[in-house]
């Protein structure tokens, strides 16, 4: 049955099509079965004389009684609210477990729940949670309280050269870290209570961690050909930034990790990131506009003094580049890493016959290969 079935129920009989009068009548209660809680584990001043308990029984009757294998005196076993002496040897032993049952006058299941009190010192003050800052931040801002009534403290450092402002007497002050304290990854603050009562506790800390900026590294120079694009690559330790790449100015999003750059003019561009905590760091690259390479199909190394190298414009700004000229035999005679010193007609030291040569000038850049041949004219 349900709880909703509860109420008077009548007997009545009937024979032959006739009903008596109510035979009998009796109240019929449904109850559900009572659920002991004997409310939160707590701590007690040693000093205290008394220990006052707080349970409830959700259900049932909503009666219980409290039971301890301590050694103290209850005001009342059946008192939800009752009020504990404890003895010496309670507070010897440092706790006490106190035990509710729920009662009842019907066959549903008794339940129990069990709380511990714990004798010592209050705390009085609370200093805040722990903090991780950037260790760039100039101050921090500290969130201490009182956990009693009318308590004064104090805050001091276990650094070196840090300080508090408005004052070490502001519960919610900010502290000046030191360079000392940085250098040492953490600073320890400690809140101290001002002629603390004979049950609490005198101080409590909290620990400041210095936490560096994100790593940047961005590329040292990159190439790109006129009115062409390339795509930045920097490395950054922490993917949790905000990114900004300075000047805004043929990037196609200055807010983005890896921009797509347009080659217009040489221009260096600044990234700077900004963590959760607001550390910064930057690093930049620089983007020169590659000139474009024109390769000459003649030349005349006749020591005339004019136009004796095979000069390939442009070609020196691209500084892994390889040139290979070879004769129409396929036979290599001529190699270079870079181009700085351009092709004079000679192979192993001696002049090459008047004719066609070919050549192949890989530029490393951009998939840039270039192949023709060259006439050498005397």
């Amino acid at each position: 049955m349900q709880v909703a079935n509860t109420g008077i129920y009548k007997l009545t009989v009937t024979v032959d099509g006739c009903t008596s009068e109510v035979a009998t009548s009796s109240l019929v209660e449904i109850r559900t079965p009572g659920i002991a809680d004997a409310g939160r584990d707590t701590i007690v001043c040693i000093t205290d004389p008394e220990i006052l308990l707080h349970g409830s029984i959700k259900g049932g009757r909503g009666t219980g009684i409290w039971s301890t294998q301590s050694t103290g005196t209850f005001s009342s076993l059946t008192d939800l609210q009752a009020h504990y002496k404890p003895s010496d040897a309670d507070k010897t032993a440092g706790q006490i477990t106190f035990t509710l049952t729920s009662t009842s006058d019907d066959d549903c299941a008794i339940s129990t729940d069990d709380v511990t009190v714990f004798f010592g010192p209050l705390p009085s003050v609370n200093a805040g949670p722990d903090q991780g800052v950037c260790e760039q931040a100039p101050t921090v801002q500290l969130a201490g309280s009182p956990l009693v009534a009318g308590t004064r403290a104090r805050w001091t450092t276990t650094g070196q050269g840090g300080s508090f402002t408005p004052s070490a007497t502001d519960y919610n002050a900010n502290y000046l870290p030191s360079a000392a304290d940085v250098k040492a990854g953490f600073v320890n603050l400690v809140l101290h209570v001002e002629n603390p009562g004979p049950c609490e506790v005198e101080t409590d800390t909290m620990k400041i961690t210095f936490i560096p900026p994100a790593k940047v590294t961005a590329e040292n120079l990159r190439y790109v050909l006129r009115n062409r694009t390339i795509t930045l690559h920097p490395n950054v330790s922490d993917e949790n930034v905000q990114y900004l790449w300075t000047p805004n100015i043929d990037i196609n999003d200055n807010k983005v990790k890896n921009p797509v750059i347009t080659g217009t003019v040489d221009r260096t561009y600044k990234l700077t990131v900004t963590d959760s905590r607001g550390c910064v760091s930057s690093d930049s690259t620089m983007v020169k506009v590659s000139p474009e390479i024109v390769v000459p199909n003649t030349f005349t190394p006749n020591t005339d003094g004019v136009n004796d190298l095979w000069n390939i414009q442009g070609l020196i700004a691209y500084s892994d580049a390889t040139v290979d000229i070879f004769t129409r035999y396929g036979q290599k005679i001529y190699h270079s890493v870079g181009y700085d010193k351009p092709w004079d007609g000679t192979f192993n030291g001696k002049q090459l016959p008047v004719g066609v040569y070919y050549y192949v000038i890989d530029t490393k850049l951009f998939n840039q290969v270039f192949s023709g041949n060259v006439t050498l004219i005397r």
